[in-house]
């Protein structure tokens, strides 16, 4: 029984390894690069790297966050089984962080859907007025998600870009390389 929980821990410190290397290596966004994992039903950020224009945030690493407030929260509820999902909410509710965080539960589901079909997710002001997200979630070989990884920074600066149809190339490119790192350790 101690062998899953063993893997799992495995598993998330070896995504926490990947990650660091591969954020480290590839933050050519000039925007904050943010780590993400999912423990008793919050975020916790395990690790962040600024950049030369890095605003100052509240991301530092061990950090909890509601996850239906943060691009790589919803990225880690997206892979996760509907059931899963509603135990969260059932355990923390959908607050408000801002004006433009997610509170209803239908909403969410279907931004969760949204997702799960374009592979990313966007936080556009929805836990901090004037901070904007785009982040992809990492997957152990099986499918599971492991946490998630993100590309923030002021609403002027990246609410300006078309976020859904231009992503920063640093994101899937990074979500890639970790994965395939993982994969084959």
């Amino acid at each position: 029984m101690c062998r899953p929980i063993g893997n799992r821990h495995r598993l998330r410190r070896r995504t926490s390894i990947e990650a660091i290397s591969v954020i480290d290596r590839r933050s050519p966004t000039g925007e904050t690069a943010n780590l993400l994992v999912e423990e008793h039903s919050r975020g916790i950020f395990l690790y962040r790297v600024d950049s030369s224009r890095a605003v100052n945030l509240d991301t530092h690493a061990g950090r909890e966050v509601y996850l239906h407030t943060t691009a790589m929260g919803k990225a880690i509820l997206a892979g996760l089984p509907d059931e899963r999902v509603r135990e969260i909410i059932d355990r923390h509710g959908l607050p408000r962080m801002t004006e433009r965080t997610l509170t209803d539960e239908e909403e969410l589901f279907a931004a969760l859907e949204a997702i799960r079909d374009r592979g990313r997710a966007y936080d556009e002001e929805e836990r901090m007025r004037g901070l904007c997200c785009v982040a992809a979630a990492i997957r152990d070989p099986t499918g599971a998600v492991l946490g998630a990884i993100s590309v923030s920074g002021p609403r002027n600066r990246l609410a300006g870009r078309p976020l859904e149809t231009d992503p920063p190339k640093s994101i899937p490119d990074a979500q890639n390389v970790i994965e395939l790192n993982i994969a084959y350790e």
